[in-house]
């Protein structure tokens, strides 16, 4: 069956995609993905390739996960909007950290909120008194690299 004549909208969007550029085939991912996978929030999102939140969201795309980003300044990585302060958020499954616990106290009562399955504290966002309060609301807590957790299939 040639997949251009498919009436799925992921399945043209995932054919368009192949042979394309790796922007394209993220953009086509996180559509594709817009229904499965663990909706995960990245906070401390910024435009800066260099950054491992920047690497970290283009891998969660990658692998099929759709993504929130909140960062300090607004921005944008590949389509996705970096947002700021605290939206209203609903049916986030995973928070990866990428703030040093010096800059998680303004949201620590919004991570709380959101009723995340787990949190992620990624290398040097290691905080153990925000680790206890979140294991106490029921929330599992990983001292990991999201990175390196998608690179072996364990996210």
């Amino acid at each position: 069956m040639d997949p251009h004549s498919s009436t799925d909208p992921a399945a043209k969007t995932a054919a368009a995609a192949q042979g394309a550029d790796p922007a394209a085939k993220i953009a086509a991912a996180a559509q594709a993905s817009s229904s499965s996978g663990k909706k995960t929030l990245v906070l401390g999102a910024s435009e800066n390739s260099s950054r491992y939140s920047f690497l970290a969201a283009n891998r969660l795309l990658l692998h099929g996960h759709p993504v929130v980003l909140i960062g300090a300044r607004p921005g944008h990585v590949l389509d996705q909007p970096i947002l700021t302060n605290h939206p209203a958020l609903e049916g986030i499954h995973t928070v990866t950290l990428y703030l040093n616990p010096l800059h998680q106290a303004e949201y620590e009562d919004y991570i709380v909120g959101l009723k995340p399955a787990r949190v992620i504290f990624n290398p040097g966002t290691e905080n153990p008194d925000f680790m206890d309060r979140l294991e106490a609301a029921g929330v599992e807590v990983l001292e990991a690299c999201t990175l390196v957790m998608l690179g072996a299939d364990l996210f």
